[in-house]
């Protein structure tokens, strides 16, 4: 994996990204280079769960990404405890509700971590201990800003933008999408196929590259902080 947002991200959370393998790389050979990864960095039950996947689609191989970059996350926050573990002292495994969890090997406690993926990439972010956290990562080549709106904002969240120019307007659209992603994996329940049921209650553009957006759901607000990676990224972190 490689680093996202050195320097930029606040303090105690570190990000890393895995790109895209080039499309059917992992599958040559009958998918041996993917079974050699997963070897290389899962212990005996994440080996387990990655076999119990699908072997043809997209699945397994974007949850093998997702805990490569979640294990170099989570090695990151290690090194800062001066230590560093092997990936395969690092389980990610799942608490109550399904969100990911991390142990490891030796240690008392881990840094929350959440895992997203879009495109094929992965991307994990880890925090503090006992933090709620969650972050979404989304890939913004081939999304349609507009349908985007249409299945996950209501009328009056979409015209919180209405004053932008329209290329800005559509990705911070987007933005605003990724804010309720984020939102829900903090709260530990995801979307759950009811995005309308978050609702953005503002969305303040800092600068170019940063915006901030509060999210409200059952009585609780989330603030969701927006990073825009060039032309083509979003990293939506709520930490709740």
């Amino acid at each position: 994996s490689e680093p996202l947002l050195d320097g930029v991200l606040a303090q105690g959370l570190i990000a890393r990204r895995v790109p895209a393998f080039a499309e059917g790389f992992l599958d040559q050979g009958f998918a041996i280079w993917k079974r050699v990864l997963a070897h290389m960095v899962l212990g005996p039950d994440e080996l387990s769960r990655f076999y119990a996947l699908p072997a043809t689609g997209p699945r397994r191989e974007e949850w093998l990404l997702g805990r490569i970059a979640a294990k170099d996350a989570v090695r990151g926050w290690a090194t800062l405890q001066h230590l560093l573990p092997a990936c395969a002292d690092i389980a990610i495994g799942y608490a109550a509700g399904g969100r990911p969890q991390a142990t490891i090997a030796g240690l008392a406690e881990a840094p929350a971590i959440s895992i997203s993926h879009s495109r094929g990439h992965a991307v994990a972010l880890v925090a503090p201990p006992g933090t709620r956290l969650g972050v979404d990562y989304q890939r913004l080549e081939h999304v349609k800003a507009e349908l985007v709106a249409q299945g996950g904002l209501n009328v009056t969240e979409q015209t919180l933008l209405d004053a932008q120019p329209a290329a800005q307007r559509a990705r911070h659209l987007i933005g605003l999408w990724c804010a309720k992603e984020a939102a829900a994996k903090a709260a530990g329940t995801g979307l759950e196929g009811r995005p309308l049921d978050w609702h953005a209650l503002g969305y303040d553009i800092i600068e170019a590259s940063r915006a901030q957006c509060a999210i409200s759901h059952a009585g609780q607000t989330y603030i969701v902080q927006l990073h825009f990676i060039g032309n083509d990224e979003i990293l939506a972190i709520c930490l709740a």
